[in-house]
């Protein structure tokens, strides 16, 4: 069971005068604590598989690159 989510997520912006600008990749960099019961490697690799399923990292333009710190409680 996940027992608390953080993300610290961060991003590389290209400025631009003509249109503002845009992103050229965007870094995901959640901190799960999950119950003492559980298995850190399969939430770990769950996380990742979630993020290769995810709809809206899909129809991102830009790469998102997840780094997954995850720790028993």
């Amino acid at each position: 069971m996940v027992l608390e989510y953080k993300d610290h997520p961060t991003g590389i912006l290209e400025a631009r005068k003509v249109d503002g600008g845009s992103f050229k990749t965007i870094s995901l960099n959640p901190q799960v604590e999950v119950s003492p019961n559980c298995d850190v490697e399969k939430a770990r690799e769950l996380h990742l598989l979630a993020h290769k399923s995810c709809y809206l990292a899909k129809s991102c333009s830009v790469p998102i690159n997840i780094k997954p710190v995850i720790k028993s409680a």
